[in-house]
């Protein structure tokens, strides 16, 4: 009889092989003594204690401070009050009809795609979209097109592609706000006349946007046009879980027919209440991302200062990419960041496209200007 191993040898070889290339990723604990360049943490939020001392107060004020978890998925008993308070604050908040909140922005994304993209519609994607929302589009049995990043002549040649193939099926169009390796903005104007001009369904994920400088005006441009808007809590807001905005039916669509809404225990009571709470306090403290506009703009004159402007992606949101164009050599820079005390991490192929591999900077509130200064300093030193 053949031995068996403890996993299939196939698997092994997998890993094997992502250990020769140098590519094994690991769980590593946080340094508390290096300086958070690295975390979603853009306004710093996550440890705000006001918002954890409201989100209490919430707790207690709609009788659930001792309710640890939801108990069942949505559709059963799960539905909680502070659903349908919070939900109602977002869709408000956001200009949107509704709001449906998910357990995380993954299942926000995959939720959403799997149930509206059907058999022969048409799906047009941005090529640097997060991994969820590719991942959504592959188990879909839509038929799809990628467009080159932010190229809106390329995207309009794969709309024109689509259509004349596919006439009278329904076409989507798939992209970011800011992407979240690059930290660029996508051209939603000439998006927004392209989806006019071929009537086309907007799907935009505005994960890294919220909570920063260019959101409000984002926001204003597909308020009343996007078909679904998703945001996550997890990066401005300091919190857990994602919404999408949509209208009415739309939500009454998801509610019905999609499986990562249906088949999963609800978030938490104490998760939502800190949903409500880290809105609730930064509506009252939108000085926050006035900071955080100021230590972009300290960020990039630094670039410029230490001349690194062509090592650096253009960006003006807290994602600043530090172009290496080597796994190996990005590995070692990541290294010799740590040791002297910054928390910068590498993103390495095949995360991002080969030949793109980079150190991923992080800008948040809470980082001094003097770190800034220090750390471009310490990074002309090692590349110039």
């Amino acid at each position: 009889m053949k031995e068996r191993k403890d996993i299939p040898s196939e698997l092994i070889n997998k890993l094997e092989k992502r250990k020769n290339q140098n590519l094994l990723r690991e769980l590593k604990k946080n340094d508390e003594s290096t300086e958070d360049f690295s975390s979603n943490d853009y306004l710093g939020l996550a440890n705000e204690p006001n918002i954890a001392n409201n989100a209490l107060k919430i707790l207690q004020d709609s009788g659930l401070s001792n309710q640890n978890g939801a108990k069942g998925s949505r559709l059963l008993n799960g539905n909680h009050e502070l659903f349908s308070t919070t939900e109602s604050f977002l869709a408000d908040t956001h200009k949107a009809e509704s709001a449906l909140i998910y357990n995380s922005g993954y299942t926000a994304n995959i939720g959403l795609l799997t149930a509206v993209l059907l058999r022969n519609n048409v799906v047009v994607y941005d090529e640097l979209i997060h991994a969820s929302l590719r991942d959504a589009i592959q188990f879909s049995p839509a038929r799809s097109y990628k467009f080159s990043h932010n190229q809106t002549d390329d995207l309009e040649q794969k709309l024109k592609k689509a259509q004349a193939l596919y006439p009278e099926n329904t076409t989507y169009l798939v992209t970011e706000a800011v992407f979240s390796m690059d930290g660029d903005i996508a051209p939603i104007d000439d998006i927004k006349n392209l989806c006019l001009k071929y009537n086309v369904y907007l799907i935009i994920d505005e994960a890294h946007a919220t909570g920063t400088q260019v959101h409000n005006e984002i926001e204003e441009k597909v308020k009343d046009f996007g078909f679904a808007r998703i945001l996550t809590f997890g990066k401005s807001l300091g919190a857990h879980g994602a919404c999408v905005l949509c209208s009415d039916t739309l939500k009454e669509y998801l509610i019905n027919f999609s499986r990562s809404f249906i088949y999963t225990t609800a978030l938490s009571p104490h998760s939502v209440a800190v949903i409500l709470a880290s809105y609730q306090y930064l509506t009252k403290n939108k000085d926050r991302i006035d900071q955080l506009k100021k230590k972009i703009q300290k960020f990039r004159k630094e670039i410029d200062k230490n001349q690194l402007t062509a090592y650096f992606l253009a960006s003006q949101t807290p994602i600043q990419s530090l172009i290496i164009k080597d796994n190996a050599k990005a590995k070692r820079l990541e290294e010799a960041l740590q040791i002297n005390g910054y928390d910068i991490r590498a993103i390495l192929s095949p995360t991002v496209q080969q030949g793109t591999e980079r150190l991923r900077i992080c800008l948040h509130t809470f980082n001094s200007d003097s770190s800034i200064e220090k750390l471009m300093r310490f990074l002309r030193d090692q590349l110039i």
